[in-house]
Order: C-alpha cells, then structure tokens, then sequence
C-alpha cells in the first residue's frame, strides 16, 4: 500500500493501481530527445507488473505498531518484503522473458541500491537475521535473470553487448516511470528533480524538473512524452487518521470508504 498523511486522513493507493499508472506512463513515453520503449510491450507489462506480490499483503495488511497503522511500502520489512516479491516475479515469468528479467531486476534493486544506478540513494541496513534472507533472495534472482537471459538468446532475441545495453536502459527507465507514479501518489506532487533519467541509449542522462501547476497537475521540463498532456488516473480512498491495532480494523475502514479516481496530468512546462 502507498500511504499519504494529508494531516487529516490517509490517501491509500494499492500497488496494482500504482502499477496501471506506471504503466500508462509507459505507453505515452517517447519523443526525440527520449527513446521510445523497446521492447514497447514488454517494459509496459514490467511497469503494470513490477509490483505485483503485494495483492496478496493488502487483502490483510500487518500493521506497523508505531504508528498504528499499515506498513508503508517502504518500510516493511525483509522477512515479509522479500516473499512477497519473490512470489511476483514468479507470475511475471508467465509472462515473457523479457518482462520478467524486468520485473527481478526491480525487485532485486531494492536490495542492492538499485545496482549502483541512483547515486543519492542510502544503502539499506540488515539485522543479522535479515541479512542470509536478503543474500539468498539476490543471488537466487540473479540466477533467475541469467536462466531469462539464456532464453532470449534462444529465441533470437538477444544479441550480447547491445542487448544488455538496452536491457539496462529500461531497467532505469523502469526506475523512473515508478519513481515519478510515487511522486504523485506518495508524494503528492512536490516540485523538484527526478533523475538521472534516460534518454536515447548511449547519451547522457538529465534531470526532469517537476512542478505542482495546479491541483492534481504536474510539469515536466524536459517533457518525456509524445502526447502533448498524458492523463495518468489512479484509484484511491481517503480513510480516517488514527490508530489500527489489527488488520481486519484497517480493513473495515478501507472497504467502508468510497473509491475515486485521483485525476492526475503532465503537461510540459
């Protein structure tokens, strides 16, 4: 769940509808200073589905006890974040190939400062008991993503050096397209810098400038879409501010509140 503390109540997003956001996100980018998604269908299918092992967590959602609240997807920890997106990226294997690598490759960033790709990030810190879970999850993915790999190839659609170019081209984009989802739902559109963003493969990264224009409504300099103004709505509920002590609590005031469509747009700035 993506939880946002207005002061007076909690805007709550589940991750499939962040990921359709992502997604359509996915579908508009692309213009002449950015490339345009290749493989288009298979980054879209990552974008829907790169956070897909947490339906299962929020149908009954564990509480985080100092706040009294759900975790926030950020926060939960490692015995419980590692199975749930180790059982995503098994689905997404049922995909296709290209899509799952994807799909582990995100969810092994997580863990390992998104190999190296977002300088500003802090590294995560481990309990002794968390640690062999963490290394045993990364070392089983990276596994995984050299099986997908093989398979590709098998199926001519790997080539070797500029195929993993590519390949880490939209693992960064696919960085981006959640990280800017987060900036809406999570964040709720401050003004600031998102980067680094790609380009065109091989040239150099920028930094998008966002600005809150207006209620719902952010713009970008450079714009990374082909649509002049992308329409990117996700489905939340605004739920009370205050204290759950159990998950069937939390989830009684979720199912009791109406759903609404969060109107957010990018437009140039």
């Amino acid at each position: 769940m993506i939880i946002y503390d207005d002061g007076k109540s909690y805007r709550v997003v589940k991750q499939p509808d962040h990921g359709k956001q992502c997604a359509a996100f996915a579908r508009s980018w692309g213009n002449e200073q950015f490339d345009f998604p290749t493989p288009a269908l298979s980054l879209e299918l990552a974008a829907g589905e790169h956070d897909n092992g947490w339906t299962e967590w929020e149908q009954h959602p564990t509480i985080d006890e100092r706040y009294a609240r759900p975790w926030q997807f950020m926060e939960l920890q490692a015995e419980e974040h590692v199975p749930l997106y180790r059982r995503g990226i098994a689905r997404s294997l049922d995909l296709d190939p290209y899509t799952a690598i994807l799909v582990s490759m995100h969810g092994t960033g997580l863990y390992n400062g998104r190999y190296g790709t977002f300088a500003g990030l802090k590294p995560k810190v481990f309990t002794a008991q968390q640690q062999p879970i963490v290394d045993g999850y990364i070392a089983e993915q990276t596994g995984i993503q050299e099986s997908l790999r093989e398979r590709l190839r098998e199926q001519g659609e790997w080539d070797g050096e500029s195929s993993e170019a590519r390949l880490w081209h939209n693992y960064r984009l696919l960085q981006i397209l959640d990280r800017l989802s987060l900036w809406c739902c999570f964040q709720n559109l401050p003004t600031g810098k998102l980067g680094p963003t790609p380009t065109r493969l091989g040239q150099d990264d920028v930094d998008l400038e966002l600005t809150s224009a207006r209620p719902w409504t952010l713009s970008m300099n450079p714009y990374p879409f082909r649509e002049a103004r992308v329409e990117a709505p996700v489905e939340a509920r605004d739920v009370p501010k205050r204290e759950y002590r159990s998950p069937e609590d939390f989830l009684e005031e979720f199912e009791r509140a109406r759903p609404y469509v969060a109107e957010f747009v990018l437009v140039p700035a």
